[in-house]
């Protein structure tokens, strides 16, 4: 268990991460099982911050399904946690727009490079 988390907490960064790594092996219906999960799991705890990631990320799962209506409204919800101090996460609603409309991302913009940041920034998290 990470230090300073609850269970839900911890559950839940788990299951983000490991939804990451799905988006990563080109498998979205795995991670929008693990990502909508995990969400699950950090709103219950009241954990915005991870809980607006995993919106974002299962708004790229979304779009890599083909389903254009649900990707733009993770992305609504994760635009509504993710605050504007922390340019990152608006660069990552980039990600998100662009998954969705299908429009290329600059290389290091594209969402395998987003998964590969968010998952070293929760190991850090968790690690703490």
């Amino acid at each position: 268990r990470a230090a300073g988390f609850g269970d839900l907490e911890t559950e839940g960064l788990a299951l983000l991460s490991l939804g990451m790594c799905a988006l990563m092996q080109a498998d979205p219906d795995a991670a929008l099982v693990r990502l909508t999960r995990g969400r699950t799991l950090l709103q219950t705890a009241g954990n915005q911050l991870p809980t607006g990631i995993a919106w974002a990320y299962c708004a790229i799962a979304n779009a890599a399904l083909g389903d254009v209506p649900e990707a733009q409204e993770a992305r609504e919800e994760a635009a509504g946690l993710l605050p504007d101090s922390l340019p990152a996460l608006q660069v990552l609603l980039v990600v998100v727009d662009s998954a969705i409309d299908g429009s290329p991302a600059p290389a290091e913009l594209s969402p395998l490079s987003f998964v590969r940041l968010a998952q070293r920034a929760l190991g850090r998290l968790t690690a703490r």
